[in-house]
């Protein structure tokens, strides 16, 4: 058997390792991006909650009864700040779905990586004293799969801050009845962004070296066509 030169197996590995790091970069930098989003996220709720307080102090402090017409601009105002925090909110889940897309690829290519350096080895002995996995074909997510959809949920729920605001200014039948118009609005469509961020997760955890993206794309998306039917999308992409 004739066996590749020294100088070959370290610039072999010298690629493997490159390619190894630079994966390893991507995920960081992904994550900062997504816990600086998060944090924007937060801060505009956090803003949100103190408007509410400020709003509470000027009716105390004015001494009226709502609804009244002293308060409507405060409520108008109100309504775009939770529709504004509810849009961003709803753009984030998207983000952080394409972060976590990119972010499971990486892991996994990292995983190959790691299996080809070992082969680099004329013996198994890489493999045979490497604790970290080697040649992952599904990335284990457990719980923290399931966390932005939490958030999601949460983020819907926030839309009901509108009752609030329209209470200032107009009667409580008519608030709970533009809240509820509200909500049902957005209850059409936002399901599908919990739905769209399963399926992508899907998709990363299915592509291989011998099974591109592409192809991965067609064959969720064709499970998924197969089980309209059903409800749970969560059972049907795991």
């Amino acid at each position: 058997m004739i066996y590749p030169s020294v100088e070959k197996l370290k610039l072999s590995e010298s690629s493997v390792e490159q390619e190894i790091s630079t994966s390893f970069d991507y995920i960081t930098s992904q994550k900062d991006v997504s816990i600086k989003a998060i944090k924007v996220y937060l801060t505009i709720v956090f803003g949100l909650f103190v408007y509410s307080s400020f709003i509470e102090t000027r009716i105390i402090e004015a001494k009226v009864d709502t609804p009244s017409d002293d308060f409507f601009v405060f409520g108008i105002f109100g309504v775009f700040i939770t529709t504004l925090t509810f849009m961003i909110g709803w753009a984030l889940l998207d983000f952080i779905t394409r972060i976590i897309y990119g972010v499971i690829k990486q892991y996994k290519h990292i995983s190959y990586m790691r299996y080809l350096k070992s082969q680099l080895f004329i013996t198994n002995t890489f493999r045979n004293y490497s604790i970290n996995p080697i040649l992952v074909t599904k990335i284990p997510m457990r719980i923290s799969r399931h966390l932005p959809v939490i958030f999601n949920l949460m983020n819907f729920f926030l839309l009901c801050f509108i009752y609030y605001f329209l209470n200032l200014f107009l009667e409580p039948e008519m608030s709970i009845t533009y809240t509820l118009v509200i909500l049902g609005i957005f209850a059409i469509y936002y399901p599908n962004s919990c739905e769209k961020y399963y399926e992508e997760i899907a998709i990363a955890q299915l592509i291989k070296p011998n099974l591109s993206e592409r192809k991965a794309k067609c064959i969720i998306r064709e499970r998924i066509e197969r089980n309209r039917k059903n409800l749970s999308y969560t059972r049907i992409l795991c």
